[in-house]
């Protein structure tokens, strides 16, 4: 069974890799990420750590990150933070792949505040695409407001 682990980051600008407690992300040199549906090919990728951003469907006011940290097909940990723009949203994460699937509780995400969700993975896992998904409930309906893709390979 995964173990995962919920962070909250009260922070009033974009939640650094380093407010996660996993140092040495933030930039995606030499990678390429996409932020399209899940059915789109995704960038292939052999992650050392990787990481990417987007806002995604929410006219700039949801930023959604998501991150790998491993080496080839041995991943150690997965993350995601979402920083909020001028309006709050309940929230929920997704990260999904091959391997598994895991989501955070939905929480309300005030204004100007990030929240983190990260799974300690620490294992090999299947190649093939892996998405990091914040979902907001709008109106009722529980949306995609952002998805950043990674595709592990072997």
């Amino acid at each position: 069974m995964l173990k995962s682990r919920v962070l909250k980051l009260a922070t009033a600008a974009v939640a650094t890799t380093s407010a996660l407690g996993l140092s040495g992300l933030g930039t995606t040199t030499a990678f390429a990420a996409t932020t399209a549906h899940p059915a789109t090919t995704a960038a292939a990728v052999k992650p050392a750590t990787v990481s990417g951003c987007t806002y995604g469907t929410s006219s700039g006011n949801i930023r959604t990150c998501f991150g790998i940290i491993g080496s080839y097909t041995y991943v150690n940990s997965m993350w995601m933070t979402a920083t909020m723009g001028s309006v709050g949203r309940e929230l929920h994460f997704e990260i999904t792949g091959p391997s598994f699937t895991v989501n955070s509780e939905s929480i309300y995400v005030a204004p100007h505040t990030s929240y983190g969700f990260a799974d300690p993975v620490n294992r090999d896992v299947k190649p093939g695409a892996y998405h990091g998904i914040t979902w907001r409930l709008l109106n009722g309906q529980w949306s995609i407001a952002g998805e950043v893709t990674w595709n592990v390979i072997a």
